[in-house]
């Protein structure tokens, strides 16, 4: 069974990428209104001042400086996607010199200086995650900067607000090497904090303090079903936002299938990389153990050995296919 579907799956595979070969978007990282672009930069330029959407198609890799001119009202999408911006010397990789807000999940990693608001620019964060874990800035605002959530990873400051400049936390995710986590003007009303940001809390918000966290939230329980065949540990309770490592253990003659995380409405969580990020809710962790042996492979005849050569047949004839697509668009 194991060895089965280890080879169904790299058919599967095999399949996919010729499609994707056959049927790739030609290079197109964003697109606005259905218009597609090969590169960000491009997209912004053709925004101009018009209020627009850009969505993200694709990972970038940027080759230096991303900048968003004054006048423009633009809504970033990240789609998921990940975007990777280069240390530029003495300034800052993304430089927000009009109106932005960046929204949709997606990670965006960030060099020596980050993220720079200048004296005209106005930036919202919605969400998302953002890491500079070997610079000093994360943001830098000379305007007006607003975090509503997120998460962020950075080395010696997530967020400075410099003269005449302005960082409003409403919410999100912060962690810090150093303690300097925020600097400057920063006003805090709501969020989860790996260091002490009292001094720079709004009047009449308290932060509470748990598990090396400090935080305005509240604490929701993670409770773990009781698995066949292995265990999973984690934490028993965690805060809005926090991410929760998920440790499993099989069984002899057994492995680790997945891992399903669900809120107390029912919803999946994402688990990446084992761990996932706290909701706003309790969560019920369940670990699923499928066996390693090979000896239930099914005999000659079987159903099960009927439908495994249909779906390989399916599979040739759509190589075949794919194959003979490509030979046509080349003529």
């Amino acid at each position: 069974m194991y060895m089965k579907k280890i080879l169904f799956i790299t058919m599967l595979i095999l399949v996919f990428s010729l499609i994707t070969n056959v049927f790739a978007d030609n290079g197109y990282v964003a697109e606005i209104g259905g218009v597609k672009y090969t590169t960000l930069s491009e997209a912004i330029l053709k925004a101009g001042t018009t209020q627009s959407t850009i969505t993200l198609l694709d990972n970038i890799k940027l080759d230096g400086k991303l900048s968003f001119p004054k006048g423009c009202n633009i809504v970033l999408d990240l789609n998921g996607k990940n975007l990777d911006v280069p240390t530029v010397e003495n300034n800052y990789g993304i430089v927000v010199a009009g109106n932005l807000t960046v929204k949709g999940e997606g990670v965006v990693s960030l060099g020596m200086y980050g993220i720079g608001v200048g004296t005209t620019g106005n930036l919202t964060i919605e969400n998302g995650t953002y890491k500079c874990l070997s610079g000093d800035y994360l943001l830098g605002s000379w305007g007006t900067a607003v975090i509503k959530g997120g998460l962020f990873d950075g080395n010696y400051c997530i967020a400075n607000g410099f003269e005449n400049g302005t960082v409003k936390i409403l919410d999100g995710t912060f962690y810090s090497k150093e303690s300097t986590i925020v600097l400057g003007d920063v006003e805090i009303f709501s969020g989860t904090f790996n260091h002490n940001v009292d001094e720079y809390l709004a009047d009449g918000i308290e932060m509470k303090q748990y598990n090396g966290l400090y935080f305005t939230g509240e604490l929701y329980k993670i409770t773990v079903d009781d698995a066949e065949h292995g265990t999973v540990t984690t934490l028993s309770e965690a805060v809005e936002g926090q991410p929760v490592k998920l440790t499993a253990k099989a069984n002899k003659g057994y492995e680790l299938s997945n891992i399903k995380v669900t809120s107390e409405d029912g919803k999946l969580i994402a688990v990446n990389g084992g761990e996932f990020v706290m909701p706003k809710s309790n969560v019920t962790v369940m670990g699923i153990f499928e066996s390693t042996s090979l000896d239930n492979t099914p005999q000659t005849g079987s159903g099960e050995v009927i439908v495994y050569g249909i779906l390989a047949i399916v599979v040739f004839m759509t190589i075949i296919m794919i194959v003979y697509l490509r030979q046509k668009t080349n003529y």
